[in-house]
């Protein structure tokens, strides 16, 4: 990040807090502990970056392209995103196009975010292959695969560790929102069949009651997920509803530090995000 950049300005000591990023949330304890935050929300939404959706923000000094064409809401298509796809444009082989949205008339509330909050620009997913590694990432710090698991076969469950299951061994209350099938939670072994992987809808549900735990992951289904050919304003409209109930202070849960971010090196922008 840039320091002194208007787009990178954490306001931790708020309320809430926002923070925009390609990577997987780490250290969240430690950092719930350092920063006086009582609950962590992570939004994870699918296969944009950050030239792609914020071309708006380079005069606030955020590290962005801006000369490439503007792209249609909804997209067109999707662009090829899995390891080979990768490969081709890590060889110069790649046939993806560089296209960017209008930023303040198509995502003007991500716009917001990134102004009000801190953002990472320079960050980007683990993997630059299909979406499930990347999620498991977010989730556990590691993967067993680089490809999405075949839908016609039955899913897979992998012995691993996970930030919930480490908020659990330390008595730290959890829940993930999960997406169809509990994706991508239902994958860990240590996960698969909690009471707490619930449908993403009810997300919206705990938030207006006051019912939130301490450690929150939040996953959409198409088009809320905002995945190619989706119309992105769905998705961002839904991260603007769930994201203003959880910030919203409560006794119980006075200040609360909400991630959004995306799961991909994504050919989108002809190239991985930074």
């Amino acid at each position: 990040m840039r320091p002194g950049a208007a787009s990178h300005r954490a306001r931790l000591g708020a309320p809430s807090s926002y923070v925009i990023c390609c990577s997987p949330a780490v250290g969240i304890m430690a950092g719930m502990a350092a920063t006086g935050v009582t609950r962590v929300v992570v939004m994870v939404q699918e296969n944009h970056t950050t030239d792609n959706y914020l071309r708006g923000l380079a005069p606030y000094g955020v590290n962005v392209a801006t000369d490439w064409p503007i792209q249609p809401n909804p997209p067109a298509s999707d662009q090829p995103h899995d390891r080979h796809a990768y490969y081709r444009w890590l060889s110069g082989q790649h046939t993806a196009t560089h296209t960017q949205f209008d930023t303040d008339t198509v995502l003007p509330y991500y716009a917001y975010l990134a102004l009000t909050g801190a953002l990472l620009e320079n960050h980007c997913s683990g993997f630059g292959t299909n979406s499930t590694p990347n999620h498991l990432l977010l989730v556990g710090g590691q993967t067993p695969t680089l490809r999405n698991p075949p839908r016609s076969q039955p899913a897979p469950k992998w012995d691993m560790p996970s930030v919930p299951g480490l908020a659990s061994d330390h008595g730290m209350s959890w829940r993930c929102y999960t997406a169809s099938r509990d994706y991508p939670v239902g994958f860990y072994t240590q996960l698969n069949g909690s009471a707490n992987l619930v449908p993403s809808d009810r997300f919206v549900t705990d938030a207006a009651a006051g019912m939130l735990p301490r450690l929150c992951y939040l996953w959409h289904d198409s088009p809320r997920d905002e995945h190619p050919a989706a119309d992105v304003t769905i998705g961002q409209n839904a991260t603007q509803h769930s994201g203003s109930l959880a910030s919203m202070p409560t006794p119980a849960w006075p200040a609360s530090s909400i991630s959004h971010t995306a799961n991909r090196h994504h050919p989108h922008d002809g190239a991985p995000s930074r």
